[in-house]
């Protein structure tokens, strides 16, 4: 599988950027990485205020819970959601000025971001789940100039 990464910029200039890697080169890039980080091929996150354990907690909960629309706020003209349906999370936000920010993530792939230990994200285990996903788009965002997209085929 590939993963395609589009960015386009409708101001200015019109710059658009388009990333097209094979997922299998992730693998290779954390690789590398891991060997000059002397064998670590997880990612530490700092944040006094939310810890990768909260939401390893949070997580749990919303495996038990199955398909259900967890939070939904609405707040003048921006609406911003987060739901599960079948085996996806979706985190959808519909803002002022035509901004939209859609995200769809396999519950596998969320599964080993969080299996790390610790305050640890493990990137590489979410990467190869990757390689299992189904096809399509898993991020799109659009703020009425500007898109950025990604998706797997």
């Amino acid at each position: 599988p590939w993963i395609h990464i589009e960015v386009r910029e409708h101001d200015g200039d019109g710059a658009t950027v388009n990333v097209n890697l094979p997922i299998s080169l992730a693998d290779v890039a954390l690789k590398m990485a891991q060997e000059k980080s002397g064998g670590h091929s997880h990612f530490r996150v700092e944040d006094e205020d939310f810890t990768v354990e909260d939401m390893r907690e949070m997580w749990a909960e919303v495996r038990r819970a199955g398909d259900a629309e967890f939070v939904t706020v609405r707040d003048g003209d921006e609406t911003v959601s987060v739901s599960r349906s079948g085996e996806s999370v979706f985190v959808n936000v519909d803002g002022d000025d035509g901004e939209k920010v859609r995200i769809e993530l396999p519950v596998a792939v969320v599964d080993a971001l969080l299996s790390g230990t610790g305050n640890e994200l493990d990137v590489a285990a979410a990467v190869s789940e990757m390689k299992d996903m189904k096809k399509g788009e898993i991020v799109r965002v659009e703020d009425g100039e500007d898109t950025v997209r990604i998706w797997i085929d």
